[in-house]
This record gives structure tokens, sequence and C-alpha cells, in this order.
């Protein structure tokens, strides 16, 4: 293989991570929950990609958050299965996640919002292929009156930072771009800890947005000193 088509290989591997590698956990909404309960959380969940942009691929993700009053802090990981397109094989990639988020304001009887501010960063390498995902963002949360059941859905506009790179057959390139994104979903806390979260996710890029949905369940445990609450 010549300079110039390995060249070629690497600038097309930069395009081709560009959708996966959009949020947080690869191909997994960026998530958050602006009430920021107390207590340690543990959630599990599935990410598909919706459309075209996207690749259409799936992935399995797991977070721990640590909710401390007005502070949240999780970690994650996940895995990432791009399904074989053309004579390409099905690769997995396991890749992690960091976030921190701060409650700036509280939900009243009288106003029953929430609003946090959050930024993370997420990481995988591949076969040479490194992504480095940070997102940055607002978000905020709705709580609905339901006696027994906590229910908020939010909304969660951020900046996307991505970085790129590829070392292959001796040739490396890099590139990072900074886009628009928003995700937005519902969390549902029963009673004894248990509850399920569902969220969507949407990164503005030229010529082609991923669009991206996740379900799953959770669980809160009640930390001594800080009691339990939603998720």
């Amino acid at each position: 293989m010549n300079v110039v088509t390995r060249i070629s290989s690497v600038v097309l591997a930069l395009g081709l991570v560009a959708s996966p590698a959009a949020a947080q956990l690869l191909n997994d909404p960026v998530y958050i929950n602006p009430n920021m309960g107390t207590g340690l959380s543990i959630a599990g969940d599935i990410g598909y990609g919706v459309n075209n942009a996207s690749g259409k691929n799936s992935s399995f993700n797991g977070r721990v958050t640590l909710g401390l009053p007005m502070v949240q802090f999780t970690v994650g990981g996940g895995m990432f299965h791009q399904k074989a397109v053309g004579a390409a094989p099905s690769v997995n990639t396991a890749n992690f996640m960091g976030q921190a988020a701060l409650k700036v304001l509280g939900s009243t009887p009288m106003m029953p919002v929430n609003v946090a501010i959050f930024a993370g960063a997420g990481y995988a390498s591949k076969s040479g292929l490194k992504t480095t995902t940070v997102p940055a963002g607002v978000a905020i949360g709705l709580k609905l009156p339901s006696p027994g059941v906590s229910v908020e859905p939010w909304i969660a506009p951020r900046i996307n930072y991505l970085h790129t790179s590829v070392s292959t057959g001796g040739v490396s390139a890099s590139g990072s771009t900074t886009k628009f994104g928003i995700s937005g979903g519902v969390n549902v806390d029963l009673p004894g800890g248990f509850g399920l979260q569902a969220a969507a996710d949407y990164l503005a890029i030229s010529g082609g947005s991923p669009f991206l949905i996740s379900g799953g369940l959770h669980y809160t445990f009640s930390v001594p000193g800080l009691g339990m609450a939603g998720m």
C-alpha cells in the first residue's frame, strides 16, 4: 500500500468514527439527571442508532452514580457493537466515561424545575483508532406531580467536543470538531429504589446528524448519612 492510499484510509477512518463516537459512551445518549438525588445508583441500558448517520448500531452500557447534596459524580463503561458493512466485519469496542454535575436550581412546590450544569469525558481505543469526547452543557428537568412515583422529563443542550486520532501503516492523522448536541428523556423512580430511564440524543453534524435512543433500568442504594432519593 503506497503512502497516498494509506493516508486515504486514515482520512476515511476518521470520517467513519465521527458518528458512533458522537456521544459520551459510544452509541448511547449523553445522560444526565437534573434531580440529582442522594445515594449510590447502578444503571444499565441498551443504546441504538436510529438513522443512517448513526450507523444503526447497538451498544450495551452501565453507569455508577454517586449522588451528594447538590453534586453528582458518574463513571461508566459500555460495549459498542458496530455491525458489518460490506466486506468489513462487525467490531466490538469497549469504551469508558466520567461525568460531574452541579445542581444550580432545585425544585419547589411552586416551581417544580431542577437545573444542573454538567461536564464529562468519554474515551475509546481500538486498533490504533482513538476517540475522546467531551460534552458540557446544562440540564433542565421538570418534576411531575405523581404520588409515590418520581417522574422527571428532562432536556440537556450541550457543546460536544470530539477528538479523533488514527495510526495505520506508519501514517498517522488526527482531527477534532466542536458541535452542538442535545439529549433528553425521562427518569422514573419507583418505591424501594428501583427505576427506569429512557433517553434520545441528537448531534448536529454537517452531512449527517446521528440520532440515538436508549432505555434501561436502575437501582439506588441509600448511603449512611445521605439517605436515598431519586436517581
